[in-house]
């Protein structure tokens, strides 16, 4: 989505629900993610957020959940600011 110096902005869609799953997957891939304490290097945060949830709250009823990007993610990535695609 954006990268700036040895940062990168990626979409991730987990697929299990396993904990970590992003986490340790990028940790593999010698990617983890900014502030990731555990398998990566310490930040002010960890720098993961869920843009996006789709559940279903009762047979055949979808229900999705947006929650706009923090101030400190769109500071890192100002292009990020207005995205709608996210």
């Amino acid at each position: 989505l954006a990268a700036h110096h040895n940062l990168s902005a990626i979409k991730l869609c987990p697929q299990t629900g396993r904990t970590h799953q992003l986490r340790v997957h990028l940790r593999h891939l010698h990617t983890p993610i900014h502030g990731d304490r555990i398998y990566g290097k310490s930040a002010d945060r960890l720098y993961l957020h869920a843009y996006r949830l789709e559940i279903t709250t009762q047979p055949g009823k979808r229900q999705t959940f947006i929650a706009p990007l923090p101030g400190e993610f769109t500071k890192l990535f100002p292009e990020l600011d207005d995205e709608p695609n996210l």
